[in-house]
């Protein structure tokens, strides 16, 4: 990484919890992971972010639309209907 890129790293040390979908959210909230931040994307665990399924690429590739908008993010799938997912 140049050190032009490291020096914008100011928000590295901050978690965002990332519950967008679709363009205007996730865009933002990757601005913030490019920017240091460490964002967890939740998904749901039946049928994960609908822009998974927007213009598929081809099996088992998540499509072009999802990556555009979710790089630099960590993901994971969370029921927070279930006792257990409210408890994280």
């Amino acid at each position: 990484m140049s050190d032009i890129c490291q020096d914008l790293e100011f928000l590295t040390g901050i978690r965002v919890v990332d519950f967008t979908q679709f363009e205007a959210g996730p865009s933002c909230t990757e601005a913030l992971a490019w920017l240091g931040a460490e964002v967890v994307k939740i998904e749901n665990p039946k049928t994960g972010d609908p822009a998974r399924r927007v213009l598929p690429g081809k099996a088992p590739d998540d499509p072009w639309y999802f990556h555009m908008f979710n790089a630099n993010k960590k993901s994971l799938t969370l029921d927070l209907k279930s006792p257990r997912g409210l408890a994280l």
